[in-house]
């Protein structure tokens, strides 16, 4: 998959296709982790994700991840105004500044990441037990454990987090 997001183009590839060469030959930041070459579970997948401003990527990050049968697939959000991609797999999060092009930070969740979501200033991470905050310039706000099954809405600058039934109320920016 190839998508425009403000000036960045992104390419996303998943399967153990041999496709990491191609992006790897368009030259830039390169940061691999796990054994790329072998699954160590059956149902490991091979992610790659090539980042830039122009066709050559700028930063390709590889990665194995476990998707227990596809419930966690990965995820990739970019605030083009700070230049920030937040890279989710498994239970591998990543941050990186495009505009370097470094790594932030490297964090895990614990048993799989599902979705990023970008709410203003503020970008929420997912996971089977997790649910955390960040800016949009990459620091964390706040992590809370939840469990399945659990959802979120937005209420004005607050959410509403139901949690098995159990529903609380608190600020986006400070946390429950």
């Amino acid at each position: 998959m190839r998508v425009q997001v403000g000036e960045w183009t992104l390419e996303v590839r998943q399967g153990d296709q041999p496709f990491a060469h191609l992006l790897l030959l368009a030259g830039g930041v390169l940061e691999a982790f796990g054994d790329l070459e072998a699954p160590t579970y059956q149902d490991d997948q091979l992610l790659c994700v090539g980042v830039g401003k122009s066709k050559p990527a700028e930063l390709v990050v590889v990665q194995r991840f476990e998707s227990h049968g596809g419930i966690f697939g990965p995820g990739v959000l970019i605030v083009p105004e700070t230049g920030l991609l937040f890279l989710g797999a498994g239970t591998r999060l990543l941050a990186y500044d495009l505009n370097e092009p470094t790594r932030l930070w490297e964090d895990f969740t614990e048993h799989g990441f599902l979705a990023w979501d970008r709410i203003g200033g503020v970008v929420l991470m997912s996971a089977e037990l997790e649910l955390a905050a960040w800016t949009t310039a990459g620091r964390k706000l706040w992590t809370t454990f939840v469990e399945p099954p659990w959802s979120y809405s937005r209420d004005g600058d607050d959410l509403e987090l139901d949690v098995m039934g159990n529903v609380s109320h608190f600020s986006i920016l400070t946390g429950p």
